[in-house]
């Protein structure tokens, strides 16, 4: 991955700047480049990530002595923009697409047990796509219910637990993973370890014959907007998610949910039982402003 984005940088440099090299790189290059991915429509979270890392090789060239213009870390991450609602699928869509692929899995198969495995992890989890590639057969503990997962965001262990249905398709699965020599990982396709893109293509195929639109990360919000409106804490989520900051959580509190809406219709049902003649008296004739007081007992 920063391969791909030195040499994506290092092109754009050349044909937009001029530029002959990191020698040769200043501050106003580095800015531009920026710009020039926000206005090609990349989010703030990505061109923040980028910038992450390309300070990180700076750094670690610096520190070998390595001539660069010191101006380059002084270049400021750009600013996140309003926050964006996590884009969850309706408990419609995901019971849509959760018996498309319970119904393309079903056979006995080595390849069928897989995207029955994988599907569940991510959709009974919660874990990120990169967090269910890196599974290893000893994280799994089927027995006791649960999962480890090493090293996630910011770099610590967490548990997952597993649902009955998702122990039973990992059992399942695990009864027909290939022997891979030299190699743990728990998810294995044609004798290795499948890439990020493989599962975000096998997916967005489910999807498609589901009639929606998926992805892992969209998986990751489902599952939590479905855990907060049966009303899991939101501390609890936190953890369940593997997520730093309380606040990157409590995203999932702003959107609409059916817990909220239930007890809004409980409350209203309640209210609508007290008879009109009860109701305080308000002239509605006249906008009441926020400076007029309204004269009369409390």
């Amino acid at each position: 991955n920063l391969i791909c984005l030195v040499r994506r940088v290092g092109i754009w440099l050349t044909t937009q700047r001029q530029d002959d090299g990191w020698e040769t790189l200043r501050r106003a290059d580095l800015e531009a480049w920026l710009q020039a991915r926000s206005q090609d429509g990349v989010s703030d979270v990505t061109i923040r990530n980028e910038l992450a890392r390309l300070r990180g090789l700076l750094k670690f060239s610096e520190a070998r002595d390595y001539p660069l213009d010191p101006g380059l870390f002084r270049v400021r991450l750009p600013k996140l923009r309003a926050e964006s609602l996590p884009r969850y699928l309706s408990e419609v869509d995901y019971r849509r697409l959760e018996t498309v692929v319970l119904q393309s899995t079903e056979a006995d198969t080595c390849q069928a047990c897989f995207d029955r495995a994988w599907f569940l992890t991510l959709a009974h989890t919660g874990v990120r796509l990169s967090e269910l590639l890196d599974l290893r057969l000893s994280d799994l503990s089927l027995a006791a219910g649960y999962a480890t997962i090493r090293g996630g965001k910011p770099g610590r262990d967490r548990v997952v637990y597993l649902t009955p249905v998702l122990s039973h398709a990992l059992k399942r699965y695990v009864n027909q993973r290939p022997d891979v020599p030299d190699d743990d990982h728990l998810f294995v396709l044609r004798g290795r370890s499948p890439t990020a893109r493989t599962i975000q293509r096998r997916l967005a195929g489910y999807g498609q014959q589901a009639g929606v639109q998926v992805s892992p990360h969209r998986l990751r919000d489902t599952v939590a907007t479905r855990l907060i409106n049966q009303g899991m804490p939101i501390h609890s989520l936190r953890k369940l998610l593997g997520h730093q900051y309380l606040n990157t959580t409590q995203v999932y509190a702003r959107i609409y949910d059916e817990t909220l809406y239930q007890q809004f219709k409980k409350a209203m049902s309640r209210l609508e039982a007290i008879a009109v003649d009860d109701w305080p008296g308000v002239d509605i004739s006249v906008p009441v402003l926020a400076e007029n007081r309204i004269e009369g007992p409390a």
